[in-house]
């Protein structure tokens, strides 16, 4: 009997693992985020040199979720203002995630690196803090969390597979 206990125990731990997406800010400035998807969160601050978010993976199997980054806590209303974008949508067992800026570059000069925490899986690196393609990528690994890393010191594996 406690053999199957314990079975059903793993079992369910396993069904709801899942990863996370986080956001690290190392700029020099604070950056607001909103988590965006049915609903938009409240802006979130991420201070300077350490700040950081982080939310479980939505399950929502109709909406992928965007984690938009601005210089502003409203920006994201505001159509004038950039917005560096962190989408990504779970289809189990893969996580697919893409990284885009919207009416301008927040991080022009500086590097942003979108990486998993399982090492097989691709990264996104943009070196100049600017959209390099391809920025869509998929992990065959649901229970990794996805990391953009604002400003950067780390390189990060780079390939445009449109000049393999």
């Amino acid at each position: 009997m406690l053999t199957i206990l314990a079975l059903g125990f793993a079992l369910a731990k396993a069904a709801l693992a899942i990863g996370n997406a986080v956001v690290e800010n190392n700029c020099e400035f604070p950056v607001y985020l909103r988590s965006v998807g049915r609903e938009v969160s409240p802006a979130y601050y991420l201070r300077p040199r350490g700040g950081r978010f982080s939310e479980p993976y939505s399950r929502d199997p109709t909406f992928g979720q965007a984690l938009k980054i601005t210089l502003g806590p409203d920006d994201v209303f505001d159509p004038t203002r950039p917005q560096t974008v962190y989408g990504y949508t779970l289809s189990e067992p893969f996580i697919y995630y893409d990284l885009d800026d919207v009416r301008g570059n927040i991080f022009a000069g500086k590097r942003l690196v979108q990486r998993s925490t399982d090492d097989s899986c691709p990264s996104n690196v943009w070196p100049q803090g600017v959209p390099v393609e391809p920025h869509v990528h998929n992990c065959r690994d649901s229970e990794a969390d996805i990391i953009l890393t604002l400003c950067s010191a780390e390189g990060g594996l780079y390939y445009n597979i449109w000049e393999l």
